[in-house]
């Protein structure tokens, strides 16, 4: 439900954001595809200028990213119990939101390039189904965090653009948790398992701490 309740308020602040009335510049929407610490889909709103006179734009962008979530029998060695039975199945992804801040490159004439620059919202969430097992456990952490970046538009037609994306995204170490047992940065552990740390189940499970990206989609200009 936590979730659920936080995609709302992402996809309410969208369109909020994408209701402004667009007296300076042009809204954009785009689905841009790629690599981003696994496979990405991203879907982004855009409007640039965002107010006469001033030179950065807004950028709003929702993205969802399958990746490896981690290390199944370390995930549950320090989460659940010592137990190895079982196959173990694994499934991974990230909801991520962003929110940018593009500024043109008026050097660069024969396309239209900006560089952004934003904070980011990360929620991870790494599923370990251990068949014949009895175990079927997801390992979440949500993360506050910010990214800088390079996009280029080439134009298709009037209104669509070629759009390619590259830049890097840092986030903050946050508590990890799952069924009842949580490791925190700060030590705080509740229902901690045997002597382990935040850095034993930092090193179990594949949270976006350091992301680059390479994306490639599509960018409609209105």
């Amino acid at each position: 439900m936590a979730l659920f309740k936080r995609l709302f308020q992402s996809i309410l602040l969208t369109v909020i954001l994408l209701s402004i009335p667009l007296r300076a510049g042009g809204l954009s929407l785009g689905i841009i595809a790629g690599y981003n610490g696994g496979t990405n889909v991203q879907f982004s709103g855009e409007i640039a200028p965002f107010a006469k006179g001033f030179p950065f734009g807004v950028q709003v962008s929702i993205a969802r990213i399958s990746l490896n979530p981690g290390i199944p029998l370390d995930a549950r060695k320090i989460f659940i119990n010592d137990a190895t039975n079982g196959d173990p199945e694994k499934f991974g992804n990230i909801w991520d939101f962003r929110f940018d801040f593009p500024y043109q490159i008026k050097k660069f004439k024969k396309t239209n390039t900006s560089i952004f620059l934003g904070p980011r919202y990360s929620m991870f969430t790494g599923r370990f189904n251990f068949i014949g097992g009895n175990e079927d456990f997801d390992v979440r952490t949500n993360m506050w965090g910010a990214g800088a970046g390079i996009k280029s538009q080439f134009e298709i037609t009037e209104h669509l653009d070629l759009v390619v994306s590259g830049g890097a995204d840092y986030y903050q170490k946050s508590s990890i948790y799952a069924h009842g047992t949580t490791y925190s940065p700060d030590g705080e552990h509740i229902d901690s398992r045997k002597d382990f740390e935040y850095k034993d189940a930092n090193a179990a499970i594949n949270q976006p701490l350091y992301k680059f990206h390479t994306l490639i989609g599509f960018q409609y200009r209105f």
